[in-house]
């Protein structure tokens, strides 16, 4: 079987979330395969370039894959899922290519998401129903975006976000605990973020790591936090997070793979996206209640037996693609 797989491909200054949800969708379709007897084969296509020559290679493989990034929020569609993108997706189809949108994420852009996020994000109704019908299967990486996809009156299977498969793709095991880390964006009042967190790691014993994911998150902030470290290559990162102990964590994938690893780990929200983290059960608080410095403390969660069934419940839904 030959799959592309649209995704973030670039391995230098990347958003290395884009990159593990890619891996983590390949771990997903490669056990599916193997199950099957099959060595499947996986080629690349770039997510954030339209005109990209990998997507000749599209047209010769069996399955294509969309995998993750938000693809709507309350307010706006990405630049690059615009009608050129689906021009390509329907070109696609008409070849018999099998087309699949894995980890579709909706983003309500509020930290204070829960009340109104379906409702808000119904507002791209005619956008989804306009282009995700030509999806032959649907997977949304969080209860909110199934709920939206459902209501605008599509299908939708709704499992734990692929990052959490990350770390077996790249064979990474849990190491001995060497450091804390907060993992931190230059969101919001940064001055008082840096304040809670030195408040913090007074109380521990280990030494505390500061990490940012993103090029442009470290030259905000490294002459504001001293000793910053900026991991953008996707299995490093998973590397950095196996030698964690306890996490703080204001990027989503930063937790997914803290919660892989069974890391003490607090998620703090800066919109929607933070649903996934709720699904597996992780502490998760608002940026305002965070900086409130109430109830900033980390929990425990063992996500194995969600795993082990999300990996089976989407073997038996792809088994009827």
């Amino acid at each position: 079987m030959k799959y592309s797989l649209i995704t973030d491909s670039e391995q230098f200054l990347c958003n290395p979330g884009d990159v593990l949800i890619g891996k983590g969708i390949q771990y997903l379709l490669d056990s599916y395969e193997r199950q099957n007897n099959n060595i499947p084969t996986f080629s690349y296509c770039k997510i954030f370039d339209n005109n990209s020559v990998s997507w000749e290679l599209c047209k010769y493989s069996d399955v294509v894959v969309l995998c993750g990034t938000p693809q709507f929020t309350q307010d706006s569609i990405p630049e690059w899922f615009s009608s050129a993108f689906y021009s390509k997706i329907r070109e696609l189809k008409t070849l018999g290519v099998k087309v699949i949108n894995m980890m579709v994420g909706g983003c309500y852009q509020t930290q204070n998401y829960k009340s109104d996020a379906i409702s808000e994000l119904l507002n791209q109704k005619n956008f989804i129903l306009s282009n995700f019908g030509l999806w032959d299967g649907i997977i949304s990486r969080d209860f909110i975006t199934n709920e939206v996809i459902i209501q605008s009156g599509l299908k939708s299977f709704h499992m734990a976000d692929s990052v959490s498969w990350a770390r077996r793709f790249y064979g990474v095991e849990k190491q001995n605990p060497a450091y804390d880390v907060f993992t931190i964006t230059a969101i919001g009042d940064i001055d008082r973020q840096l304040e809670i967190f030195k408040r913090i790691e007074a109380t521990t014993s280990l030494p505390f790591k500061y990490l940012v994911h993103h090029y442009d998150d470290y030259v905000k902030l490294k002459d504001r936090v001293e000793n910053l470290v900026l991991i953008s290559t996707a299995k490093s990162l998973v590397q950095f997070y196996s030698m964690a102990k306890c996490v703080y964590s204001l990027r989503v994938h930063g937790s997914v793979i803290a919660s892989s690893f069974g890391c003490d780990l607090l998620h703090v929200a800066v919109d929607s996206r933070s649903n996934i983290l709720e699904y597996l059960g992780v502490k998760v608080i608002s940026l305002d209640d965070f900086l409130d410095g109430s109830n900033n403390y980390p929990s425990y969660v063992n996500v194995d037996a969600i795993l082990k069934g999300d990996e089976k419940r989407f073997i038996e839904w792809y088994e009827k693609i």
